[in-house]
């Protein structure tokens, strides 16, 4: 998944839309997106968390595109916390590379931000 292609679409709803719409709204409006460019992608898809071999649960990002996921938040910025989990499932299943696309709340200059997470599986 290309980062600028990804910021763009996420400005374009911003700008589109505006702010304080839940989560739902924003991932919808990228699905869109995502099937005007004809980009393939699974949506919401499901994953197990596993403790000892043994089933605890299971866990979902918003959008896996070439075994990348992305996830969409409305925060007012991505803290550290949600960075982590991210990261955790991204180990979880095996990928190095992540997205993370934060509609901001609040009055900011910056209106969205979209961070790259890169991990070192080795």
């Amino acid at each position: 998944m290309d980062f600028d292609l990804l910021e763009a679409l996420a400005e374009d709803i911003y700008k589109t839309l505006g702010r304080f719409h839940p989560k739902i709204i924003y991932v919808n409006a990228l699905e869109l997106e995502f099937l005007k460019r004809k980009i393939p992608f699974v949506k919401n898809r499901s994953f197990p968390l596993l403790y000892n071999d043994q089933m605890l649960g299971n866990f979902m990002f918003d959008f896996i595109i070439d075994s990348i996921p992305i996830d969409v938040i409305v925060a007012n910025d991505i803290d550290v916390e949600y960075i982590e989990l991210f990261k955790n499932r991204m180990r979880n299943i095996k990928t190095n590379e992540g997205y993370i696309i934060c509609f901001v709340r609040k009055n900011a200059e910056k209106y969205i931000i979209v961070s790259r997470i890169k991990l070192d599986l080795s």
